[in-house]
């Protein structure tokens, strides 16, 4: 049975352990299970993937978003130029595991995005500067759509207005 899970901690108001359980019954899949790891650390990543030799993917919430990144064996484009992962692909088939990063946010809200876009779309304005702004930044950017971020709390060097790099 493929295993995928959730890395995380805490991970008590989590809801996607039943969320793939009724996804895979809703589906017909029968052979994959979603378990919950609430990890303190992330670099015991590497020990979820010992103890579990058919573990095959996670997806990654806070605070481990950016401090697992040292444990990946690659990380795709959008991932790497945000610096941070929200799910990674476990490849077990070779002698050591392969670990992949992705930033499926930006998949997400590029394709919620493309619809939607006219001509008079010229630029955009994104309220905040966290994890899915980043995300957000980097698709207004591969779009060529100039934007301003704004913030309630600046921090000392921050960033509040970007345009296309």
């Amino acid at each position: 049975m493929r295993t995928f899970g959730l890395i995380g901690f805490p991970l008590s108001a989590s809801f996607s352990k039943q969320f793939f359980a009724d996804k895979f019954a809703t589906e017909g899949i029968t052979d994959c299970k979603y378990e919950l790891h609430p990890i303190p650390q992330a670099k015991e990543i590497l020990d979820l993937i010992e103890a579990d030799p058919r573990l095959c993917g996670l997806n990654v919430t806070i605070p481990h978003k950016v401090s697992v990144m040292p444990y990946l064996t690659e990380l795709d484009d959008a991932a790497e130029k945000i610096g941070a992962v929200n799910c990674i692909a476990i490849d077990q088939t070779g002698e050591q595991p392969k670990l992949r990063g992705y930033n499926t946010d930006v998949y997400g809200f590029e394709e919620s995005l493309k619809p939607l876009l006219k001509p008079h779309h010229q630029k955009a304005l994104i309220f905040g500067d966290g994890g899915a702004a980043q995300a957000v930044k980097y698709v207004f950017n591969q779009l060529g759509i100039p934007f301003i971020s704004v913030v309630r709390n600046a921090q000392p060097n921050a960033v509040l207005y970007s345009s296309v790099t």
